[in-house]
């Protein structure tokens, strides 16, 4: 805890007193720029810049920490805890993506529009057992399917080659059992891989099939949880955004090192 404290001062530190203030009202009340910069009698611009100086800080000092890649011991105590809590034997961690809700930017047409009638860009998030975020990717424009963002994401891009995300060897699920792949695992929007499991197709289950589809969908709403905990948590989330994509980007990686801090 101590060490955590002490990550934490020096992502402040990069930035001033006031500064830091100024961020984290802005991320835990959501308050717009406007009347923030009148709480702190300084300009709109001002608090823009100050923004996107605090998340960048946030993020460049505790990502390492809170959100590195992990090893293979990692991953496999990743998939001791699914087993444990989920009853989902090798399993990795739960993927899915979350729209985060912005202002149409300029001249974008219909570029962030996404299914739901809202502009918006995708957070897509992989967790764990524990609702603790185990790699993160921003800023894909909401249009897109999550299987769009999934394959031209790094992990998506990573997953297809696996030696870079340092998997474990395979394992039987059951004592004198075949090796079996370790997974991830999504909704049907994903596709079908060695290493990504989906449910099976709603028609013509079997009883099996019904179990699995139970099992996979139960470990699997743990990424909806933690999207659910970090909207809580952090009231920006609870207005569209008014502000630069890129610094969208910016605020949600923020608020998703401090999700896990």
């Amino acid at each position: 805890m101590i060490r955590n404290i002490t990550f934490l001062y020096q992502a402040f530190c990069l930035t001033d007193r006031k500064k830091s203030v100024t961020g984290k009202e802005y991320l835990s009340t959501g308050s717009s720029f406007t009347r923030l910069a009148e709480n702190f009698r300084i300009g709109v611009a001002s608090v823009s810049r100050i923004v996107v100086e605090v998340c960048n800080a946030l993020w460049l000092v505790l990502q390492p920490l809170v959100i590195p890649k992990p090893t293979k011991d990692d991953w496999k105590r990743i998939a001791k805890d699914f087993q444990e809590l989920w009853q989902f034997k090798n399993c990795l961690g739960a993927l899915d993506g979350k729209h985060v809700y912005i202002m149409c930017p300029a001249n974008t047409g219909s570029s962030f529009f996404n299914y739901k009638q809202r502009f918006s860009i995708v957070l897509m998030c992989l967790a764990d057992a524990r609702r603790k975020i185990i790699m993160v990717d921003v800023g894909s424009m909401g249009r897109f399917s999550d299987a769009g963002i999934f394959d031209d994401s790094v992990f998506g891009k990573y997953l297809k080659e696996k030696k870079r995300l340092n998997l474990p060897e395979p394992e039987p699920l059951y004592e004198g059992g075949e090796p079996v792949p370790f997974v991830f695992i999504g909704d049907e929007a994903f596709p079908l891989m060695e290493n990504f499991m989906r449910p099976y197709p709603r028609d013509q289950l079997d009883q099996q099939k019904r179990i699995f589809n139970y099992r996979l969908s139960r470990a699997r709403r743990i990424v909806e949880a933690t999207f659910g905990v970090l909207a809580r948590k952090w009231y920006v989330y609870r207005k569209d955004f008014e502000c630069r994509v890129e610094t969208v980007d910016k605020i949600v990686k923020a608020t998703c090192v401090m999700h896990n801090f």
